[in-house]
């Protein structure tokens, strides 16, 4: 797979969009560029790239988790319904308020391989 392209010859939004419109790409996990949304009581880096492709395609955004069984091997998948397209920081937060209620209801869940917390004020 390549990657996405430095600027100013096209924005790696534009690169995911792309390969997006031609069935290349399914899941968008993150981008460089972040806004600061409230997550957890705190604001949290938080990147727009899925809001900005979805709204560039009129694409849904279907938020999903997986929630481990008791067995520790498998899990179930909660399936939302889709995120109204709207101003994409506000996508994100609502996506974020989802997240939050998540973790919320299963703290055991949540894994977070990332800091979202970092350099926020």
């Amino acid at each position: 797979m390549t990657t996405p392209p430095p600027s100013p010859k096209g924005s790696a939004a534009d690169w995911l969009v792309d390969r997006a419109s031609r069935g290349l790409i399914r899941t968008t996990l993150r981008m460089p560029y972040a806004r600061r949304v409230p997550f957890m009581g705190k604001l949290a880096n938080t990147v727009t790239s899925a809001a900005d492709i979805a709204i560039k395609l009129d694409a849904l955004v279907v938020p999903y988790f997986g929630m481990r069984r008791a067995d520790g091997l498998s899990f179930d998948v909660d399936i939302q319904s889709p995120i109204k397209h709207t101003a994409p920081t506000q996508m994100m937060q609502d996506i974020t308020d989802r997240l939050t209620d998540k973790v919320t209801e299963n703290p055991d869940q949540w894994f977070c391989f990332h800091r979202r917390w970092k350099n926020a004020p």
